[in-house]
C-alpha cells in the first residue's frame, strides 16, 4: 500500500527545484484524490468531481440538515515537506460559495489543521498566498496559531473543502496548485 501510495504521488507531484506543481489537468489526480463529505458524521451533503479540459471540477451541494455542513476533496495521506517553500499560487475558478484550501498534519479530523480562503471567482484567477497567510482551525473554527517551517516539514495531507457553512450549490475548477521557493 505504501508503495502505491507514493507511486500515485509521483504522478501528481511535478518538480524544477525551485517550484513544485500538483498539475489537475491530466486526468491521474481523479483517482488519488477522494472526496470526504460529512455523511461521516451524519450529514447530507454531496460532492463530486469530474476532468475538465482545464483541470477537475469539484462540485455539489452543501446541505445544513441532520449536523451538516461540508464536502472535501483531497489527497491521500503521504508525506509533503513542504519546508523549502515560502509561499504558493493556485489557478482556480469558482461559483456558490468560497472553498478553503487545507494543509494538515495530523490524521484525525479533530486536530488542528491550516487553511486559507479561496473566494468565488466565476473567471479563471490565479491566487498567490505566503504561508504565513494561512489560519489555523479545529473543526472549522478559527484558532490562533500559525503556519511555520516545523509545520510545513511534516504535512500529511492537503485538499480544498466547502468554506462556509452555507447550504446550496457550488462549483470549483482547480487546474494547478503550486508551491515556490
Amino acid at each position: 500500500m505504501k508503495a502505491l501510495s507514493l507511486m500515485l504521488i509521483s504522478f501528481l507531484l511535478v518538480s524544477d527545484g525551485k517550484t513544485l506543481r500538483i498539475s489537475f489537468n491530466d486526468g491521474k489526480d481523479i483517482d488519488s484524490w477522494t472526496i470526504i463529505n460529512d455523511g461521516v458524521m451524519g450529514g447530507l451533503s454531496v460532492g463530486s468531481i469530474s476532468q475538465t479540459d482545464n483541470g477537475v471540477r469539484f462540485a455539489g451541494e452543501v446541505s445544513l440538515e441532520n449536523n451538516g455542513g461540508f464536502t472535501s476533496y483531497k489527497s491521500e495521506f503521504a508525506r509533503y515537506d513542504l519546508s523549502k517553500y515560502k509561499s504558493m499560487s493556485i489557478r482556480y475558478r469558482s461559483s456558490g460559495h468560497d472553498i478553503g484550501f487545507q494543509l494538515e498534519n495530523n490524521q484525525q479530523f479533530y486536530l488542528p489543521y491550516f487553511k486559507i480562503n479561496l473566494p468565488v471567482s466565476s473567471e479563471w484567477t490565479t491566487l498567490k498566498f505566503d504561508f504565513e497567510d494561512f489560519g489555523q482551525y479545529r473543526m472549522g473554527r478559527k484558532m490562533g496559531g500559525s503556519l511555520n517551517t516545523d509545520n510545513l516539514k511534516d504535512i500529511l495531507r492537503m485538499g480544498f473543502i466547502t468554506n462556509e457553512k452555507k447550504a446550496g450549490k457550488f462549483s470549483f475548477e482547480v487546474a494547478y496548485v503550486q508551491f515556490d521557493e
